[in-house]
């Protein structure tokens, strides 16, 4: 079942890609949503919830940490993801994104390199966050 805004069916073989060169989610709608706190941002699934909790970011920081992504990194692909071996699903945009972070541990600044994805619900109101790691 898919419970994204992005119409269609999840696909059936092993490819989850979706032949688009674009965003599925328009930058300026989401950035609008986030900054007008109309669109609520949602750990759509566990794996993501481990990666935020690895990294250590604070999910009341999420909004302002994706509007960077948005602003900021680029654009990789769309593909299908599912939230669980059962389902459901959504199409989803993926991002890169680098920035300098102090690492305390080193003693300096780095750079870090993020991998984004997320898709937004059929009702529009949710960014379904649905991985968040280091590349």
């Amino acid at each position: 079942m898919n419970i994204g805004r992005y119409p269609g069916e999840p696909p059936e073989g092993e490819s989850r890609r979706i032949g688009t060169t674009t965003p599925l989610y328009g930058r300026e709608d989401v950035l609008a949503g986030l900054e007008e706190g109309i669109l609520e941002v949602t750990v759509w699934t566990r794996k993501c919830q481990k990666d935020l909790e690895k990294l250590d970011i604070d999910l009341d920081g999420l909004p302002t940490l994706l509007k960077d992504v948005l602003l900021n990194g680029t654009y990789r692909n769309s593909e299908w993801c599912e939230q669980g071996p059962s389902g459901p699903w959504a199409a989803c945009d993926a991002y890169s994104y680098v920035r300098l972070e102090w690492l305390a541990a080193m003693g300096r600044e780095t750079r870090v390199d993020y991998y984004i994805k997320f898709a937004r619900s059929r009702a529009g109101n949710l960014l379904l966050l649905v991985s968040f790691h280091l590349s």
